[in-house]
């Protein structure tokens, strides 16, 4: 077919493949830390080259050092470098904390609390606070002891009085017998009255008789 003005236009044209095109496995993904462990890495191999020219500087005065730098491969002074930045890091923190506690105990022995003064019991007289605090106050057995020696103590005063019952039926004993004797008291007296009566009378009639 000839071509002409009512030919179509064609679309597309050849494939053309770009050699810089990146394949989509090696684009870092959100998540992914490779771009960071890389400049990790070149950080470390740089210093790992410095301490390689520290080294080979001063080989005539460390000979030991530099020979054992040497035997030592790329990871295991990667694995030492990081053992060391941890260490730093777990002291750094530790001194951290230890100020802490410090600056917390000084809070504490400053702000220690202050004793409060007790409050008297509901229903106690009212009176110097103080002489609360100054004298101890009594257990319950203690207090009931006391308690009973005054009680004691009052009815003793109440006896010797004769205002008690067992005083008055005390007394009322003691006269009835206090009355007793002075009936036996009596009672003998006239007995031996009557008995020297008779004697004098045996005695007059006696003399009669003699004369």
């Amino acid at each position: 077919m000839p071509r002409g003005k009512f030919s179509k236009p064609i679309r597309g044209g050849g494939k053309k493949f770009s050699r810089d095109v990146r394949p989509a496995e090696d684009a870092p993904g959100m998540w992914d830390d490779g771009p960071r462990e890389k400049e990790e890495e070149s950080e470390e191999e740089e210093s790992e080259e410095e301490s390689d020219d520290g080294n080979t500087a001063g080989s005539s005065s460390k000979p030991k050092a530099a020979v054992a730098t040497g035997e030592m491969t790329r990871d295991e002074r990667r694995a030492a470098q990081k053992a060391l930045k941890e260490a730093k890091r777990a002291q750094l923190a530790k001194g951290v904390a230890g100020m802490s506690l410090s600056d917390d105990e000084d809070e504490e022995e400053e702000e220690a609390p202050q004793p409060q003064p007790q409050k008297a019991p509901r229903g106690a007289p009212p009176g110097n606070p103080n002489e609360g605090n100054a004298e101890p106050t009594m257990s319950r057995r203690e207090r009931e002891a006391a308690e009973a020696a005054a009680a004691k103590e009052r009815y003793r005063k109440l006896h010797e009085a004769g205002k008690t019952e067992e005083a008055k039926s005390d007394l009322a004993r003691l006269a009835l017998i206090r009355k007793e004797r002075e009936e036996k008291a009596k009672q003998r007296a006239a007995e031996l009255e009557e008995k020297k009566r008779q004697a004098d009378i045996k005695a007059k009639a006696s003399g009669k008789k003699m004369k």
